[in-house]
C-alpha cells in the first residue's frame, strides 16, 4: 500500500515538536489537537497494526468510520466474576470481620447476578462488545510513540491485550482476517 492520511489525536506538545513550523488549529484547553499525518501503513510491525492503519481515517470520535468495536472473549457475567475476584484477592481476611466483609460482598455479587439474570434473561451470556478507546498520541499512555506506524502498532498490542475475540469497524462492520491476529 502507497502513503495516506489519518487525522489522530494528538498532545499540543507533540504537534508543536514535529511540526514547529506549523499552527495548532482547533486546540482545545485540554491540550490535544488532531493532527493529520501521512504515512506508509506497510511501516507497522504488526498485521494487526498495519490492518487498522489501512482502514482507520481518525482516532477521532466525529463518526462512525473511527469507531471500533472490540468483541471481547468474555460475557459480562464472566467479567463481573473476575472484579470480584480481583477485589476479594487483595482483601485481608484476619479475623472474623474481614471474613465476614467478604463473604457480605460475594452475597451481594450473587444477588445481583441473580436480579441481572431474571431481568436481562440469556443477553448477559453474550459476548461483551465495547468500544476502543483511541489513545492520545504524545500522551503517557502511548509513551515515546511519536510515529503513526508505531502508535497503530501499540493499539494493536492494546486490543490484543484485551483478550479480543474479534474487532468491528463502526461505519463499514469490516473485520479483519484471522492472518492478521499473529506478529
Amino acid at each position: 500500500m502507497s502513503t495516506k492520511t489519518t487525522t489522530i489525536v494528538t498532545t499540543n506538545k507533540l504537534f508543536k515538536k514535529l511540526h514547529p513550523e506549523q499552527e495548532i488549529v482547533g486546540h482545545s484547553s485540554k491540550g490535544i489537537t488532531r493532527a493529520n499525518y501521512t504515512f506508509n501503513p506497510n511501516d507497522c510491525n504488526t498485521k494487526l497494526g498495519a490492518w487498522l492503519a489501512e482502514r482507520i481515517l481518525t482516532t477521532e470520535h466525529v463518526d462512525d468510520y473511527s469507531l471500533l468495536f472490540i468483541e471481547s472473549k468474555s460475557t459480562d457475567s464472566e467479567l463481573s466474576l473476575n472484579e470480584l475476584l480481583e477485589r476479594l484477592k487483595s482483601a485481608s481476611i484476619r479475623n472474623s470481620d474481614e471474613l465476614k466483609q467478604a463473604l457480605s460482598r460475594m452475597e451481594d455479587w450473587c444477588q445481583l447476578q441473580r436480579a441481572n439474570n431474571i431481568a436481562f434473561g440469556d443477553i448477559i451470556f453474550k459476548k461483551c462488545v465495547i468500544t476502543f478507546n483511541w489513545p492520545v498520541l504524545g500522551s503517557r499512555s502511548t509513551g515515546n510513540i511519536e510515529t503513526p506506524a508505531a502508535y497503530f502498532d501499540l493499539c494493536a498490542k492494546m486490543i490484543i491485550d484485551m483478550k479480543t475475540l474479534n474487532v468491528r469497524i463502526g461505519g463499514t462492520g469490516e473485520s479483519p482476517p484471522s492472518s492478521v491476529w499473529s506478529a
